[in-house]
């Protein structure tokens, strides 16, 4: 598999991810934000990506935007491409964490896969962002 990927390209469609949303009960908030990230053009990056400070490898693999990878026939993506999300979902591979008051978390967001469980809406959640802005060349995501 990792040769079949490593240096192709993936098409990564966030309408993908807006028919996803939309399936879910959504507030006019949520479902307008939804109708913006359909108007988006595809993208297009490394399927396989390399940290520019370890070398080491990350899959990009995102199940809600990941469309197809290039070169491979319709019927090769159908058959990879569930591979590759499931890969990338598999539990020894996922840090799990139990959100308490007054945690704070920290990740590298280019090249650790990242998403929270499911909550509700009316959930209270307060969260902060900071960016570090590096070189180009540093960061692990494409640009």
């Amino acid at each position: 598999m990792r040769a079949l990927i490593d240096g192709r390209t993936g098409t990564y469609r966030y309408a993908k991810r807006m028919a996803i949303m939309n399936t879910l009960e959504l507030k006019d908030k949520e479902s307008a934000q939804a109708r913006e990230m359909a108007k988006l053009p595809d993208a297009f990056h490394p399927v396989v990506l390399t940290h520019p400070l370890t070398g080491r490898k990350a899959l990009y693999a995102d199940p809600t935007t990941l469309v197809a990878i290039e070169g491979l026939s319709e019927a090769e993506n159908a058959r990879v491409l569930p591979l590759l999300f499931e890969a990338g979902g598999s539990a020894e591979l996922v840090y799990r964490h139990k959100v308490r008051n007054g945690d704070l978390m920290m990740w590298d967001n280019g090249c650790t896969m990242h998403r929270r469980d499911e909550m509700q809406l009316n959930q209270p959640r307060l969260m902060k962002r900071t960016t570090f802005r590096l070189a180009a060349d540093a960061y692990c995501v494409p640009h």
